[in-house]
């Protein structure tokens, strides 16, 4: 006859189930809270992938987890089809835009408007002579 050694574990008093907030052992979030829920739709708008947006501190998530969780809520990631630019400059743009928190579409939307609201700096960017 086989015996197996099984390990003791504490067993909690009934009712007293994990705190649905409490984090997973591995530091992943494990409840989907209107606010993760919420976080999740903006960041998805805004053309985050999946994987930035599982690394978002409130997300906490993982990149499939992420997938499965925006299609229950009808959310669908976007391909970007935009602005193709040469890595070190969209390296540069990126660093950039992650120190305040926006995106890189969003951190070249706000570029350009601010140039296109000044003619003398957006001529001083262009420095073309046109």
């Amino acid at each position: 006859m086989i015996q197996h050694e099984i390990a003791s574990v504490p067993i909690p008093p009934r009712g007293a189930g994990p705190d649905p907030d409490s984090d997973h052992p591995r530091g992943l979030r494990t409840r989907w809270s209107a606010s993760r829920v919420a976080r999740l739709g903006f960041l998805v708008g805004q053309g985050w992938d999946a994987k930035r947006v599982a690394g978002d501190p409130t997300i906490a998530s993982t990149p499939n987890n992420v997938h499965r969780q925006a299609q229950r809520f009808g959310l669908a990631f976007r391909e970007a089809t935009g602005l193709r630019l040469p890595s070190e400059v969209g390296e540069r743009i990126d660093q950039a835009a992650a120190r305040r928190g926006l995106t890189r579409e969003g951190l070249i939307r706000s570029l350009v408007l601010a140039a296109g609201s000044d003619a003398a700096l957006l001529d001083n960017i262009l420095d073309d002579d046109a």
